[in-house]
């Protein structure tokens, strides 16, 4: 099980969440975050503090305070107005992993989120639950927002989630995966959806999957050598370093290391001078 703390996140866990399902938890000390900054905003909300988004309305509307009974209902009216995404649902990987990527942003204390937002998320990642976003829609830099905004109308039991393989309703498949709705009060929609979370997550993915597919392609150049009697001076450290390419320098330690103990590094086996650029150039190529 991972324990997230918002420090802890790492490109492998990323993964092992989106893609193998590994069961998280929120850490002990993140929930008191959690729960202090919640109280810190709820003690400036009571003492009249304007706050953007919070107790004011936002983009042109940052200067119009909002009054009392209207507070819940602009997170809600928030969500569904950037609720604009559109295409085919991402897959769920990207979904999985952008809940992931919020759970650790909200775990750091500092988004002022009611602790049941995150513990919610939580339970779902771990039920299996898996909010429905559009493919097209996201803002970019400024945040995930659309995608984000569809994922944060299940916690008011709204939108739809993949379950058990299937595409439902979110309240009735979170009723019956035994998760509770939170609903959404003041701060809540704002700090869901505010972040590049689906943009991480698809590149945190991207990044393990090319880590991996680079390695392959280093150990078929490997066997390639092996099989053509290819003359390895040209993976010596040396040369690279000297050249100063960090890449290229890993490339070719990595490619060595495929060869120790192999016959073409004793002399035992006669090779050519010289190689054609497809063999020799392989770790400037990678």
């Amino acid at each position: 099980m991972l324990e997230v703390n918002g420090y802890n996140l790492t490109v492998e866990n990323i993964h092992r969440v989106a893609r193998e399902r590994e069961q998280i938890s929120l850490s002990d000390d993140a929930l008191e975050k959690i729960k202090k900054c919640r109280a810190f905003l709820n003690g400036k909300v009571a003492s009249g503090v304007m706050m953007y988004g919070v107790n004011t309305g936002i983009g042109e509307f940052s200067e119009t305070r909002l009054s009392e009974d209207k507070l819940k209902e602009f997170q809600k009216y928030l969500v569904y107005n950037h609720s604009a995404g559109i295409g085919e649902p991402m897959p769920e990987e990207y979904a999985r992993g952008a809940m992931l990527g919020r759970i650790n942003v909200h775990a750091k204390g500092y988004s002022a989120v009611r602790p049941e937002i995150t513990l919610t998320m939580i339970a779902m990642l771990n039920k299996g639950l898996t909010p429905v976003m559009a493919q097209r829609g996201s803002v970019g830099a400024c945040g995930d927002l659309s995608p984000m905004a569809q994922a944060a109308q299940n916690m008011m039991g709204e939108g739809e989630v993949f379950y058990n393989g299937e595409r439902r309703p979110a309240r009735e498949a979170m009723e019956e995966a035994g998760v509770e709705i939170p609903g959404l009060d003041i701060r809540d929609g704002l700090g869901f959806i505010n972040g590049s979370n689906v943009l991480t997550a698809m590149s945190a993915l991207h990044i393990y999957d090319m880590e991996r597919l680079m390695k392959q392609f280093e150990i078929a150049a490997s066997m390639s050598l092996e099989a053509l009697l290819g003359n390895l001076k040209p993976y010596d450290s040396r040369l690279h370093t000297l050249r100063g390419f960090s890449g290229a320098v890993a490339s070719a330690a990595n490619i060595s290391k495929c060869f120790e103990g192999s016959d073409l590094l004793t002399g035992k086996v006669k090779t050519k001078l010289q190689d054609a650029y497809s063999m020799r150039s392989t770790p400037q190529v990678i």
